[in-house]
């Protein structure tokens, strides 16, 4: 199962729990409920919640809070259980060692769930529906290996994509994730909004709002025509 089937499969059922085995919130399109990580004036959703990973300046929040998932050096992120089983890690630290268990963005998660909100059963269909269509988003040149992470589809119709890279140097295993947001199908443009992730021993987060064209036949543009149908 893709990633953001099982999102929208478990919402309003999975718990996010942080690694000092703090209740995190419930996993909830229903932003007036008060366990719900997306209700803006809760404590597990809010900007100013106690337990939020909304809270940028809270201990489960922001790039330098100890449990933080946008915290890229953290080695204890939440994790996302569905029936009091560990399913997903939630993080952006490139080097956290997972055991195996699938790594989610923070953000992807965040947003799945607004999104719900906005457009329950037309959101649900084609969030599943685009993560069907780009079941084996994966392209590798030899030596660089890239895949599409998360398909989310936007209310303007537009789409927001994560792609990670992946590559081997040396002994350095290197990892960058990139988000790229107003992707339209229609004339191929979007804006790439930030990448983050690990080049050696170097931590990169950068957020340079370019505007791209997927039409050269790169490995990008491949990536980006599977999620079109192009």
């Amino acid at each position: 199962m893709q990633i953001l089937d099982f999102l929208v499969a478990v919402n309003g059922i999975a718990q996010l729990w942080g690694a000092n085995e703090q209740f995190l919130g419930i996993l909830s399109s229903n932003q007036y409920d008060v366990n719900s990580i997306i209700n803006p004036y809760g404590i597990y959703g809010g900007q100013f919640g106690l337990y939020s990973i909304s809270n940028q300046h809270g201990m489960y929040g922001g790039q330098s809070g100890l449990y933080s998932p946008y915290n890229t050096c953290c080695l204890n992120p939440p994790v996302i259980f569905y029936q009091a089983q560990p399913m997903l890690i939630v993080t952006r630290n490139s080097y956290f060692h997972t055991n195996g268990l699938p790594v989610v963005d923070p953000d992807l998660v965040i947003q799945v769930y607004a999104q719900l909100t906005v457009k329950p059963l037309q959101v649900e269909s084609d969030v599943m529906t685009r993560a069907s269509q780009v079941s084996a988003p994966i392209i590798s040149n030899g030596q660089r290996t890239v895949q599409i992470t998360g398909v989310i589809n936007q209310p303007d119709g537009l789409l927001q994509v994560q792609i990670l890279e992946s590559w081997v140097e040396g002994v350095y295993s290197n990892m960058l994730q990139y988000d790229i947001q107003k992707l339209s199908c229609e004339n191929l443009t979007g804006t790439l909004v930030s990448f983050h992730g690990t080049v050696g021993i170097d931590v990169v987060a950068q957020y340079p709002n370019q505007e791209m064209a997927f039409t050269e036949g790169n490995v990008y543009d491949q990536l980006i025509w599977q999620v079109c149908g192009k």
